[in-house]
């Protein structure tokens, strides 16, 4: 996956690859961006010591931040282990002790 995104920022790294709009402005990430804050975020999951092949919590709302931790987990060798933004507390607590996550990571305090 790593890779296939790599291959397509070196053929178009200053296009547009994500792009949300929030209270009224839209932000972009180019394909450039886009890898570099993907490895930035496995870099920043390796430095913190998470244990190869453990899991990754995410929840939070469909952005480019979720798929950005998404990749970054998977290059750093992680399993992923979306959550549903619906669930209850107890629910996640579940999730998060059946997949034995090493990180929870989330869109908002809330």
């Amino acid at each position: 996956m790593i890779q296939k995104l790599s291959d397509v920022v070196s053929r178009i790294p200053d296009k547009p690859a994500l792009l949300v709009e929030r209270n009224g402005k839209v932000l972009k990430w180019t394909w450039m961006e886009y890898y570099n804050e993907t490895i930035s975020f496995a870099k920043a999951l390796h430095a913190v010591g998470v244990t190869e092949r453990k899991a990754i919590n995410i929840t939070g709302y469909n952005s480019p931040e979720w798929v950005i931790s998404f990749l970054g987990s998977i290059a750093n060798n992680c399993v992923v282990s979306g959550v549903y933004i619906t669930n209850t507390a107890e629910a996640c607590i579940y999730q998060a002790d059946h997949s034995d996550a090493e990180v929870i990571v989330v869109d908002s305090i809330e």
